[in-house]
């Protein structure tokens, strides 16, 4: 038998490998393999691992076409893999159906049921959709945001005051001088936001000089 293996893959290896132990018995894998390509497997327990090694090598080279002799087969006798005792005792598998329902949107709620309404209410739940609560606040009026504070224009506000102070008919340096005396700033660009503002406001008070 490894003769004819030989002959027919010249560069082929049988490899063996123990998997486990189940009830006494040995169980061993054996992997036919050709410049590193697995062409077969095979499978087999004994009660000696080197009874299981034979046998497992002979189940993979059974697959391919490669049988042993009358005198060989009889020295290993019948043998068979035993089914391992966590395959035998899974469940049989569920098949899962999804629930299908009336209407897409069902409605969470609390029911007590008395004798005789179950039926009846659960139909209810089951078709009664939310539709009226989507309405409800597709109508309702939009959330009203405050705007937020814009960040103040100091270009817009001097222009403003420059405004101002040529309907007063004052010079820069009258301006100036405003300033110096209210703030202790030499010009209005040292004035921060709210001084600048309140200086606007002032010019704003005052009235025109015709008047």
């Amino acid at each position: 038998m490894f003769a004819q293996f030989r002959i027919r893959y010249p560069q082929g290896s049988i490899i063996t490998e123990l998997l486990t132990v189940d009830n006494g018995k040995y169980i061993v894998r054996s992997l036919i393999q050709v410049d590193g390509i697995t062409l077969a497997t095979g499978m087999a327990a004994a009660e000696t691992v080197e009874l299981a090694e034979d046998r497992a090598r002979i189940r993979a080279l059974a697959v391919l076409d490669i049988s042993p002799t009358t005198s060989v087969a009889n020295s290993l006798g019948s043998f068979s893999l035993p089914e391992p005792a966590s395959l035998r005792d899974l469940p049989a598998p569920q098949v899962w159906e999804p629930n299908t329902y009336e209407s897409p949107i069902v409605k969470s709620a609390t029911y007590t049921l008395e004798n005789g309404d179950s039926a009846s209410a659960l139909a209810e739940l089951r078709t009664s959709p939310v539709l009226p609560l989507v309405d409800q606040i597709l109508d309702s009026p939009p959330l009203e945001i405050p705007p937020t504070s814009e960040p103040m224009d100091i270009s817009a506000i001097i222009d403003r005051t420059d405004v101002e102070m040529k309907r007063l008919g004052w010079t820069k340096e009258q301006g100036r001088n405003y300033i110096k005396s209210q703030y202790g700033k030499k010009m209005r660009a040292e004035l921060s936001n709210q001084q600048l503002l309140e200086f606007l406001h002032y010019l704003e008070l005052q009235p025109n000089p015709e008047d």
